[in-house]
């Protein structure tokens, strides 16, 4: 299944191929990769959606998105998570 197919069987608004790039990867409004936004709700010290959202200039529901796209983070064996 491509990255385009996926995004319409979803559904989503704002996650999309982007027009021209060999990358299978979704991207929000075809400008950034899903994943850099959603890497920025994880890790040490992660921000908000609403924070994620603002540095980026998007809606708020385009982050939920690319939260809702990417798997959580893979535990280590403590327990804890990875960090970004």
């Amino acid at each position: 299944m491509c990255a385009d197919d996926r995004a319409e069987q979803v559904g989503y608004e704002y996650l999309k191929p982007k027009a021209g790039s060999n990358y299978r990867q979704l991207f929000v409004n075809g400008r950034i990769q899903a994943e850099i936004i959603y890497r920025a709700t994880i890790g040490l010290e992660p921000l908000t959606p609403e924070d994620v959202a603002k540095e980026y200039g998007l809606p708020v529901h385009a982050v939920l998105e690319a939260i809702d796209l990417l798997p959580p983070p893979p535990r280590t064996a403590r327990g804890g998570a990875w960090p970004a």
